[in-house]
Order: C-alpha cells, then sequence, then structure tokens
C-alpha cells in the first residue's frame, strides 16, 4: 500500500517504457486505483481497493484489448467485500458469455449464459427461498427445491465446471432425473474429453440406491457392465469386454468400487484362461 502522506500517481514500467501499472491513491478516501497493463501496452486490470479490500467497478480484459470481465465490488456489515450487483463476462471475441447477478458474494436472482454466437442457451434462476434451477434450450432443468431437493431433470454444463470464465455454449455432457432428493428412472453420461473419460456411461436405476450401469466406448462398444450403489460405486457381478473385439474378458465381484473374490479371465474363444483372486491380493 502507498502511504496516507502520498498522492498522484506511481507508474511502473517495462523495459521499452510502456507501462506496467499505474497506481493512484487518494487521500481523502483513501482509496487506491490500480490499472495493469500488458507488454502491448493493452489495459490488463482495473479495479480499486480500500485497506487491501477491493471496492467499486472491477474491469479485466483479454490482450488484444477486449473486455473480459465487469463487474463490482461492494465490502458488506462485516466488511468483507464481495461480488455484488450485476457482473458481465465476455468472449475473447467480444460477445457477451454472461450476465450474473450477486448479492453480498452469493448468486441471486436471474442470470443469462450465451454461446459464441450470442445466442442465449440458458436461464438460471435463484429466488430468496433457495429455490433454483436453469432454463436450457427452453426445458426447466436443475431444478433444487426450498427445502434443498433435487426434483426432475438434471444436466450437466460441460463449459461451466471450470470456473466462471468458462460457460456452457455445447450440449450437456450428463443427463440424470431425482425425486425429492434420489435418482430415478435412466441417468446418462457422454464423459468428458477434458477429463479423459471419453466414453459413455448408462444406469437404469432399480431403486433409489441400486442402478444397472453399462459403459461403453466412443465408437458405442460396451466395456463393462453390473450393478452400482448410488452415487456411482460398483457393487455385485461386473463383466468386462475386450475393448477391439466385444468379447468377454473377465467377470467377477466388485465392493464398494473394489474387485473381492475370485475373477475369471477368459480367451477369445470363451475359455477361462485364469482365475485371479482378489481376497488374496488383499491380503
Amino acid at each position: 500500500n502507498l502511504k496516507n502522506n502520498l498522492y498522484g500517481d506511481i507508474h511502473c514500467y517495462h523495459d521499452d517504457k510502456t507501462n506496467i501499472s499505474i497506481i493512484k491513491y487518494d487521500t481523502i478516501s483513501r482509496i487506491e486505483s490500480f490499472k495493469y497493463f500488458y507488454n502491448n501496452g493493452n489495459p490488463y486490470l482495473n479495479c480499486f481497493e480500500i485497506k487491501n479490500k477491493k471496492i467499486g467497478i472491477y474491469s479485466s480484459f483479454y490482450e488484444n484489448g477486449n473486455v473480459e470481465v465487469n463487474g463490482f465490488y461492494k465490502i458488506n456489515k462485516d466488511s468483507l467485500s464481495n461480488k455484488d450487483s450485476t457482473w458481465s463476462y465476455y468472449y475473447k471475441e467480444g460477445n457477451l458469455r454472461a450476465s450474473i447477478n450477486y448479492k453480498d458474494g452469493e448468486k441471486l436472482g436471474l442470470s443469462k449464459y450465451y454461446d459464441k454466437t450470442g445466442k442465449l442457451r440458458r436461464l438460471e434462476i435463484i429466488e430468496n427461498d433457495g429455490t433454483h434451477y436453469s432454463i436450457f434450450d427452453g426445458d426447466t432443468v436443475n431444478y433444487t427445491d426450498k427445502n434443498g431437493l433435487k426434483q426432475g431433470k438434471w444436466i450437466g454444463f460441460p463449459y461451466s465446471f471450470m470456473s466462471e470464465k468458462e460457460f456452457c455454449d455445447d450440449i450437456p455432457n450428463q443427463i440424470e432425473y431425482y425425486k425429492n432428493g434420489k435418482p430415478t428412472g435412466i441417468w446418462e453420461d457422454n464423459g468428458s474429453e477434458r477429463f479423459y473419460t471419453v466414453g459413455k456411461k448408462k444406469y437404469i436405476w432399480k431403486d433409489s440406491t441400486l442402478a444397472y450401469c453399462y459403459v461403453s466406448n466412443k465408437k458405442d462398444q460396451l466395456q463393462e457392465e453390473g450393478e452400482i450403489i448410488y452415487p456411482d460405486l460398483k457393487f455385485g457381478l461386473w463383466k468386462e469386454y475386450d475393448n477391439d473385439k466385444g468379447y468377454l474378458k473377465a467377470e467377477g465381484q466388485y465392493y464398494l468400487d473394489r474387485k473381492v473374490g475370485q475373477w475369471k479371465i477368459y480367451r477369445k474363444n470363451g475359455k477361462v484362461k485364469m482365475i485371479i483372486d482378489y481376497n488374496k491380493r488383499i491380503k
């Protein structure tokens, strides 16, 4: 921080004399303003602080000069600096990514999410009583009631889980169904190349804790099948298939995602090649 008896602008420079930052201290309001720059001279970040806490308008930029984020910080009664009001996020090319409303650091009210072409893809609504849901391509999804229980159809937004800089602009990678917070119906998981879980899973729920699961590769070839217990723990008899030829490769028991007992390993002609006793291996 700057000393209280200092005022005016302080400039820091790159070797080529372009600005790295400009810091200004207002002795009356005690607010410091910060401006940071890329090597090419374009702005990187503009913000304000008071006693090391962000306050007021906050703007960050891409290196090409386009705005990345515009928002507002407010210091609450507990002296905490939090996001407040409407925050706007943009794609590098300039189109709006999302418009998100905050109150004291938490999302509240109506938020909007767009794809790279500028098309509105998702509305997110968070009500004062805790009810929370989204409207994705006209379909109401991801509904949490005021008691905190999941209801109805839930989907995974493939570009929203990394950070607030990445929002949904593609098809959902997961489809799930809930009733009073418990799983039901048929679930589908199409995997994620970003997390190297490329392939598909299909769950058929027998009750709220037990489902039969099919796992396929990118070519829709069955890789393994068996029962799971919620949320996704392998349990009971499982069968594994050859990745290329599709023949039964192995079968045996799982207990809470761990292989147990004797597993049969098969040759391509269906004859047993060997038996592996996982109970002995554990010991």
